[in-house]
């Protein structure tokens, strides 16, 4: 067992609309990317937590660095337990309307945020199921990555609950959801 600590406690005047949760190890060489990612979304009114999980580079140098020049930082640390762990750490101090977790070796497009949080707003959603592409670095291009939200799963229209896709709701790690129904 481990306890997680607080190292940087966001500033904000606002209630966040999205919290973004970010398990961090040993990812420096993508870091920096993953951070401007979130840093430089459209949408402003967010929270930013990242959990160190135990890192040994420079990760958690970049966590606070990160965290002393945007104020929508929380960084958190605790032993390496692995992503789920750190994952639920987040959710302890997570205050956003929406959650999305984001993985420290990914990155967003720079209107992801504001482009789900508005459909959910329309649509009532209590989540958001999503495509994602793969990056690859050497060749500079996205690659459509087709195993990870199959058509099949999910029902022939827009809006559907979380009963239509029960069986399947664990599958989809792209996805962004109303925090209050976590």
């Amino acid at each position: 067992e481990t306890e997680a600590h607080i190292i940087y406690q966001n500033n904000i005047d606002f209630v966040p609309k999205v919290s973004v949760i970010i398990p961090v190890y040993n990812v420096e060489q993508y870091l920096r990317e993953c951070l401007d990612s979130v840093v430089n979304q459209t949408l402003k009114e967010i929270e930013i937590i990242c959990v160190d999980d135990g890192s040994t580079d420079s990760s958690l140098e970049i966590l606070k660095e990160y965290a002393v020049k945007d104020n929508r930082f929380t960084i958190i640390t605790q032993d390496n337990l692995h992503a789920g762990v750190a994952r639920n750490a987040g959710l302890m101090v997570a205050k956003g309307e929406f959650l999305s977790f984001l993985d420290a070796d990914d990155f967003f497009e720079k209107d992801m945020l504001k482009m789900l949080y508005l459909k959910s707003e329309e649509t009532k959603a209590e989540i958001c199921v999503f495509e994602i592409d793969k990056y690859d670095n050497e060749a500079k291009k996205y690659i459509k990555q087709d195993w990870l939200l199959k058509p099949e799963q999910l029902p022939k229209k827009d809006v559907f609950s979380a009963d239509d896709i029960s069986k399947y709701i664990y599958n989809f790690s792209c996805s962004f959801f109303r925090f209050d129904c976590a």
